[in-house]
């Protein structure tokens, strides 16, 4: 098999890290405190510096609250379109919607939907930590983990050198100090990143080509991409998952990736499956 113009094959190393050992550890990583934040954060639309107000974020598109304590940053007022989801007349109603209006609430119907993504105690899923703490294990500086989850889970994945911030579609409260917005309209100003990182996250967000072109505005020169994601050889058809957006195709992902430098990649059996499998990538940022 051929990707990214170099032959691969599938590697079957079964080695696992448990999720409770791997939050543990607390040293590995470091978390932004909210002072090193500030100066990074932007408007999620207009990309204008926000400062910290009475209100919450302001100097952009609109005053942006903090709830939990953590920046939520996303392109609309997305506590007015869930509580519109419940309106009866809301389909009636969409065509009068913001194109970003629009966008958003196609991802929340999708997020929704039943969860069909792996346990964190599956063999799978402990497969995938230790492959992904192999990838991420030359980061270092400032690293954006796009689709962070469990921000503690995640942070333990990298080397003690890495100050750690994760970004989180979900407002929900945290131990962590993590930004909520979407990997879409990255709230970060330009070149403020040494790394980032999506882990299986990629595939969850309706425009990835847009995503990996903030990634790539929010990369520092030489900075680096850490992708881990499911590539699809068949039976790449949606209509069975309530999760994800997109089910790869190697030549998809290549052309994704066009504004990037390929520099390491590793694949791996998924499941046993042989219409897919996983692959672990590191890019660097390639300037024009």
């Amino acid at each position: 098999m051929r990707l990214f113009g170099r032959d691969v094959q599938l590697e079957t190393n079964d080695e696992r890290l448990g999720t409770d050992a791997t939050r543990a550890k607390g040293r590995r990583g470091r978390f932004a405190t909210m002072g090193e934040l500030l100066p990074i954060l932007c408007d999620p639309v207009t990309k204008a510096p926000l400062a910290l107000q009475r209100q919450g974020l302001g100097g952009g598109e609109r005053v942006y609250l903090m709830p939990h304590g953590n920046p939520a940053l996303f392109p609309t007022d997305m506590d007015v379109l869930v509580q519109r989801l419940h309106d009866p007349d809301f389909l009636r109603r969409f065509p009068t919607l913001s194109p970003v209006e629009q966008y958003c609430v196609f991802g929340l119907l999708k997020a929704s939907g039943d969860n069909n993504n792996l346990d964190h105690t599956d063999a799978w899923y402990e497969r995938h930590i230790f492959r992904a703490t192999k990838l991420l294990k030359d980061a270092r500086g400032r690293v954006l983990d796009i689709g962070c989850d469990d921000a503690f889970l995640s942070r333990g994945m990298h080397h003690d050198a890495v100050q750690y911030i994760g970004l989180e579609p979900s407002t929900g409260p945290s131990d962590a100090l993590r930004v909520a917005g979407l990997g879409e309209f990255l709230p970060f100003c330009n070149e403020s990143f040494d790394g980032v990182s999506f882990q299986t996250s990629l595939d969850h967000m309706l425009d990835y080509q847009l995503a990996l072109s903030e990634a790539w505005r929010v990369l520092k020169p030489g900075g680096r991409l850490y992708l881990a994601t499911l590539l699809w050889t068949d039976r790449a058809q949606l209509f069975t998952d309530t999760v994800h957006f997109h089910h790869f195709r190697p030549k998809q992902l290549e052309v994704a990736l066009e504004g990037f430098q390929v520099e390491s990649l590793d694949c791996y059996g998924w499941k046993g499956d042989i219409h897919r499998f996983g692959v672990y990538l590191r890019a660097l940022k390639a300037v024009p």
